[in-house]
C-alpha cells in the first residue's frame, strides 16, 4: 500500500509540474515555484542538493539489490544468525586479540617497572619467559573460548 501512495504523489507533482510548464495560464503555479515561494534559500537549496546526492546512491543500490535478488525489495531481509562454528571461531578470535592486548599490557610493565626501578630484568631470560607464559595463556584462553562456544552456544 505503501509503494502504491508513494508512487502516486510522485506521480502527482510530476503531473503538476508538467501541466503547470506547458498550461500557459499564469495562476497555474508549478510546485515547485511554490516552494521557492515559500521556502527560504538558505533551507531550500541546502535540501535539494542532500535530496540530489542521496537520491542518486539510493536508485543505484535498488536497481543492484534488484538485479542480485530479483526482485525489488523495500524492506531489509531479516540477518541470517551465524552458524554455530562461525560464531565459535569468531569468539576465540576475538578473545585471542584481547588476550594479545592484555598480553603486551602485561609485557610492557614487566620491562618498564623494573627498568624504572633500575633493575636488569627488562630484556633478561625471566623476562621473555615471562611474555612467553602470557602469550600461551592468550592461547589457552583462546581454544577454551572456542570449545564452549562449540560445545553450549548461546540462546537465541
Amino acid at each position: 500500500m505503501r509503494k502504491w501512495l508513494i508512487a502516486g504523489l510522485t506521480g502527482f507533482w510530476l503531473t503538476w509540474e508538467i501541466i503547470a510548464a506547458f498550461d500557459g495560464n499564469g495562476g497555474t503555479y508549478p510546485l515547485t515555484q511554490l516552494v521557492v515561494e515559500y521556502v527560504p534559500w538558505w533551507l531550500g537549496i541546502p535540501a535539494a542538493i542532500v535530496l540530489a546526492g542521496w537520491l542518486i546512491p539510493h536508485f543505484i543500490f535498488n536497481y543492484r539489490r534488484k538485479s542480485l535478488q530479483g526482485r525489488s525489495l523495500m524492506v531489509n531481509p531479516l540477518p541470517v544468525p551465524p552458524s554455530v562454528e562461525a560464531d565459535a571461531k569468531n569468539r576465540a578470535a576475538r578473545t585471542f586479540v584481547q588476550g594479545l592486548i592484555t598480553d603486551v599490557i602485561g609485557a610492557v610493565s614487566l620491562a618498564v617497572f623494573p627498568a624504572l626501578a633500575g633493575a636488569d630484568f627488562a630484556w633478561s631470560k625471566p623476562y621473555w619467559t615471562a611474555v612467553g607464559l602470557l602469550t600461551a595463556k592468550t592461547v589457552v584462553l583462546s581454544v577454551v573460548s572456542y570449545i564452549s562456544r562449540k560445545v553450549a552456544p548461546p540462546a537465541i
